[in-house]
């Protein structure tokens, strides 16, 4: 993965990062491969694969579910770095959770992109879970682009 990610799997593979070994995340959900949840960090050993392959094959399934999700919500018209904020919230905090961003997904239909990006950041999601990838998310929101890397000075 090259410079700045763009696309769905680059973001999530960078957001997520990657654990073979199962373990607790900062809610206390089990979670292995690419930020996945997991039945029971109870389970034998054997029930848990530490192949890549599998867990990028199930991160895949899950990008796709994600994506009819988002498309579910009937949401017009949206850059493809939008829709992929969009994606990537409802990958980490799940599809009911998301729809808790009640505010930000009207000003998303209404096209009003820069008040979708200040509800991003009016919430526990900015302020206390993922303040980092929330404000990268709200400024592609803001732009409808990802970030260019910044111009090397002559």
């Amino acid at each position: 993965m090259g410079g700045s990610a763009n696309t769905l799997q680059e973001i999530l593979v960078r957001d997520e990062g990657y654990q073979e070994e199962p373990y607790l995340d900062h809610k206390g959900n089990p979670t292995g491969g690419f930020g996945q949840r997991v039945p029971s960090l109870a389970l034998p050993e054997h029930a848990f694969s530490s192949n890549k392959e599998y867990w990028t094959n199930r991160l895949l399934d899950k990008i796709e579910e994600v994506e009819g999700q988002r498309k579910s919500l009937d949401i017009q018209n949206l850059s493809k770095p939008r829709q992929v904020v969009l994606d990537s919230m409802i990958y980490q905090m799940g599809f009911a959770g998301f729809k808790g961003f009640k505010k930000m997904i009207k000003a998303v239909r209404m096209g009003d992109y820069q008040r979708a990006a200040d509800e991003m950041l009016d919430s526990d999601w900015a302020r206390e879970d993922s303040p980092t990838r929330a404000r990268r998310a709200a400024g592609v929101m803001r732009l409808g682009r990802f970030p260019t890397q910044k111009r090397m000075r002559r």
